[in-house]
């Protein structure tokens, strides 16, 4: 805001200048949704998601509160892409991760490690919580009837979690529920394992 004077000296009002931000705004939110999140699913990216356990982790620590972490991976996707195509493929993940987000809490952190594997950080949530939620993850999955140009795609998941020890990294985590998650493909896929 500048004062405006008239020939005289008197002040005779003020020149604003006013800038609207809104497109620029709406551009930084889509440069940050390409830098950390998943443009098929809206998951978080590997990136975005470790930032974040890093935090989270930090925060359980000095509250002494829990944390756990859940990994999961479709049985045979692979035959998913092989027989149906990508696109039902990519019908599928993005299937995945909806039944994902309506059992997560809003404090939960999910992510999408790469290829068919989904990852989920649980804030305040003991080995109990963490095996409820992928076991309602796994239910789910297993009854959802996903419908495709190419017809209705039926898959199942397995699971690994496991709950945060003193001094853990996030790379911790992801490594016990990894380990977690083979034991569920050896054991017979389709199924929940603690690590």
């Amino acid at each position: 805001c500048v004062p405006h004077v008239d020939g005289q000296g008197n002040p005779a009002g003020f020149f604003m200048l006013c800038v609207d931000v809104t497109d620029r705004a709406r551009l930084e939110e889509r440069l940050n949704d390409l830098a950390t999140r998943d443009p098929l699913t809206g998951a978080l990216n590997r990136r975005a998601f470790l930032e974040r356990a890093e935090s989270e982790l930090d925060r359980c620590s000095r509250d002494g509160a829990p944390l756990s972490f859940v990994i999961v991976d479709l049985d045979h996707f692979k035959k998913v892409n092989d027989t149906w195509g990508h696109a039902a493929g990519d019908e599928v993940l993005k299937t995945l991760a909806e039944t994902c987000r309506s059992v997560l809490r809003p404090a939960d952190a999910f992510g999408r490690f790469g290829g068919e594997e989904f990852v989920a950080l649980l804030p305040d949530a003991d080995a109990d919580d963490a095996a409820d939620i992928a076991e309602r993850l796994r239910r789910l999955t297993e009854e959802s009837e996903i419908a495709t140009p190419e017809g209705v795609i039926r898959v199942t998941l397995s699971a690994g979690y496991t709950t945060a020890l003193p001094g853990d990294t996030p790379d911790d985590l992801v490594r016990r529920a990894d380990a977690a998650l083979y034991e569920s493909k050896r054991s017979g896929r389709n199924r929940v394992t603690r690590a």
